[in-house]
């Protein structure tokens, strides 16, 4: 909470490596859910479920807008940080409540897959504002609890109450909102919110900061799955069949990005102030190698993976090469990610508002033109684009917030590997010797990339300007 407990390079990695895993395991187990409610409940039934899900997952999102970083971002005040980030909290937890009420009191105008999928929204709000606490905490074995228990946790109970009372979307549906509100509890015994007004200006502050973040959030749903709908508008409804299984694939680094910037961005908010954008600096290059590392490992296993998830009529060279492109996401998405750590310790997220929605509209833009010339290939293309016009939107809005000794330079021959080698796997063939030997590569990558944390403990401060 002070500046002496700012985490060392060392424990952002550690705390990062258990962020990836658990939301490696959470994925892992909510695809193995699949299959079993899909045989469960039928077509019909699932495909309610199904149009719930996506309710949750959007909802979550918007629900919630800046709160979680602002309460994080709160927790780091010098003096009564711990006190304003549990009333931030307190004000999350108020919110998810009356979304949670509303949902359920308007049942009869909403119906019942609406009003369960929206409570388990107010639900999921209370869960992310706990989440936010223990993130600034560095305790990210009960953060990745929590987020297991709230997804796939509550997936089992949902397949349990369909299993044993009624196989219904329903009911199904009902079972889930139970997991996600046991979880809230749970949470809330864990980390006990203080009610928000009990601290002054702790509703203001999270206001001003989670409000902008809205239309953000819209963007980033748009850049990180808008694309699917865009193909099915531009081209035939087969093609936009065949893309999100290689977007599935090409996006995966974002998600162990997403669990590195759990330890990354409480780590820079709670160094030393007058280290902090050094530190910022130093780390950046270390965690574009992590990127790298994912793109060239989904890149080499994207030839095998597509024949485990399409079958051969869905072209498996092409969505390869897809997957391929997209995995350069990764790249940029790292440079947006310590740039808006700038932002939200600035505590101006209206910057954000204009900045994303900004790198959306290129992203729609170019994609357009790409798809219509380039088929699908082109739309892989605009993905990329897209995140590097966000990275580099974001990074101008925190120069202008902050000055932060980029070292950009030096990310120049980080990033060209990851470049360069996914250039050369589009032409590699993906069936045959070579698909095997790509898959082999992709162990071999991995594990001495495994190898080389263990043998230096990932130091990040110390081999960050190497």
């Amino acid at each position: 909470m002070t500046e002496e407990t700012a985490p060392a390079g060392s424990q952002i990695a550690r705390h990062g490596l258990l962020y990836t895993g658990g939301v490696l395991v959470q994925g892992l187990a909510t695809l193995l859910v699949i299959p079993l409610a899909t045989r469960l409940l039928g077509k019909e039934q699932y495909g309610h479920v199904a149009i719930g899900l996506s309710i949750i997952q959007i909802g979550a999102v918007l629900a919630v807008a800046g709160l979680p970083a602002a309460i994080t971002r709160a927790y780091f005040e010098p003096r009564d940080g711990l006190v304003r980030a549990r009333a931030m909290m307190g004000l999350t937890v108020g919110l998810g409540l009356i979304v949670m009420a509303a949902a359920l009191v308007l049942e009869p105008v909403l119906g019942a897959v609406i009003s369960l999928s929206v409570a388990s929204v107010g639900a999921m709000t209370l869960v992310s504002g706990g989440q936010a606490v223990l993130r600034a905490q560095g305790r990210p074995v009960l953060f990745m609890v929590m987020a297991i228990l709230s997804t796939v946790g509550a997936h089992v109970i949902g397949l349990g109450s369909a299993r044993f009372v009624d196989r219904t979307a329903n009911t199904y549906l009902t079972g889930y909102l139970v997991g996600v509100v046991l979880t809230a509890v749970l949470i809330l015994v864990i980390v006990p919110p203080v009610r928000p007004w009990r601290v002054p200006g702790a509703v203001g502050e999270g206001v001003r900061i989670a409000l902008p973040v809205l239309p953000h959030s819209v963007g980033m749903i748009v850049l990180n799955s808008g694309d699917p709908l865009l193909v099915s508008r531009l081209l035939d409804p087969a093609q936009a069949g065949r893309y999100p299984v290689a977007m599935s694939l090409g996006i995966a680094p974002l998600a162990v990005l997403s669990g590195s910037n759990n330890a990354w961005a409480p780590a820079i908010m709670g160094a030393p102030s007058e280290d902090r954008w050094a530190l910022l600096a130093r780390t950046v290059r270390p965690i574009l190698w992590v990127a790298v590392v994912c793109a060239l490992g989904v890149s080499l296993l994207a030839p095998l993976a597509v024949h485990v998830l399409a079958p051969p009529s869905f072209g498996h060279q092409q969505l390869a090469q897809l997957a391929q492109i997209m995995s350069l996401c990764a790249l940029p998405q790292v440079i947006y990610l310590g740039a808006s750590s700038v932002i939200f310790n600035q505590k101006r997220t209206t910057a954000l508002a204009i900045t994303t929605p900004l790198a959306t509209l290129l992203f729609l833009g170019v994609a357009v033109l790409l798809v219509t010339v380039l088929g699908l290939p082109g739309m892989a293309i605009a993905k990329v684009i897209g995140f590097a016009a966000l990275a580099c939107a974001t990074v101008f809005a925190a120069g202008r917030l902050a000055h932060v000794p980029w070292h950009a330079v030096s990310w120049v021959p980080v990033m060209s590997v990851g470049v360069l080698g996914v250039l050369v796997l589009q032409f590699v063939p993906s069936s045959g010797p070579a698909l095997w030997l790509q898959a082999g590569a992709a162990v071999l990558l991995g594990l001495a990339f495994a190898a080389r944390l263990a043998r230096s403990g990932m130091h990040l401060e110390s081999t960050a300007g190497r």
